[in-house]
């Protein structure tokens, strides 16, 4: 069995550029928490960066969004398929996250998985929104 590659970066944010010429990617507002008005809360878009190094040929990944609170399950894509070039490159890659809904305040865990066993992950933090002390 081919060793599993490396996790090198989780990163998420709102929105991604490709630059056509260089392939660099450029992450635009990058964040660790949703600060939001009300339960449930659904996110319309989102984004994962993802970078990792050491892998070999095709491979299939699991991406899992996991209620720390709760061990509640919220989010499992498992029909990604990523490949590396040259295992010495690290591949950096975006996934598109929609409609993701959080039911309760706390902390969150995106876990990734490649042939099944866990690789990586971050962490993001779901807080309630401050309210206006003028409107009450």
């Amino acid at each position: 069995m081919m060793p599993q590659p490396i996790m090198l970066s989780i990163i998420t944010c709102d929105k991604t550029i490709r630059d056509i010429q260089t392939k660099k990617i450029s992450l635009i507002d990058c964040f660790s928490s949703f600060c939001i008005p009300s339960l449930p809360f659904t996110v319309p878009q989102f984004f994962l960066f993802i970078c990792m190094t050491d892998g070999f040929g095709t491979i299939p990944l699991t991406i899992q969004l996991r209620d720390l609170s709760n061990n509640e399950l919220l989010l499992k894509e498992d029909s990604i398929k990523i490949e590396f070039q040259n295992p010495t490159i690290p591949l950096e890659f975006v996934i598109a996250l929609n409609g993701v809904t959080f039911n309760n305040l706390g902390t969150y865990a995106f876990e990734i998985f490649t042939n099944g066993e866990f690789i990586g992950s971050t962490k993001i933090s779901v807080i309630s929104k401050p309210q206006n002390k003028e409107s009450l």
